[in-house]
């Protein structure tokens, strides 16, 4: 129940960002690109949020691991991208099965998750897996 409870909250953040009409006035950029984990695929579930001071948007991650922000994007400059509901199991879909997060935990907030410049190329995220992964974590990266 904790995956789905996270879910919800990450909804809401979405729809509220989506109602204050953050990212989505004239000067807007399109921002999408995919989200991957390192020596893995790609995270197939999830919201990414881009934050500053300025401005905010977020769009949900699909089963490809692709995403596009939501209400026409958010006007360029530098952000903190932020990686919401990334964990699998657990949640309403699948309730029998443990819940085993994707991403490291430190992608969840903005003070310790990565930067990101948003310019009108795509935004393609590279994601430390969690803390006791297999893969090697020396750090993210956004292309």
């Amino acid at each position: 129940m904790q995956g789905l409870s996270r879910i919800a909250i990450s909804l809401c953040f979405a729809g509220l960002f989506a109602v204050a009409g953050c990212g989505g006035g004239d000067g807007s950029v399109k921002v999408s690109g995919k989200v991957t984990v390192k020596g893995g695929g790609p995270v197939t579930q999830g919201i990414v949020q881009l934050q500053s001071d300025a401005a905010s948007g977020s769009g949900p991650i699909n089963a490809s691991g692709e995403f596009t922000i939501a209400g026409g994007g958010v006007p360029a400059g530098k952000y903190k991208a932020v990686f919401l509901s990334t964990s699998t199991g657990g949640g309403y879909d699948k309730p029998d099965e443990p819940e085993k997060r994707v991403i490291d935990i430190k992608y969840e907030t903005a003070a310790t998750s990565i930067d990101a410049t948003v310019d009108g190329s795509p935004l393609n995220f590279e994601l430390d897996p969690p803390a006791g992964g297999s893969a090697a974590t020396d750090g993210a990266k956004a292309n």
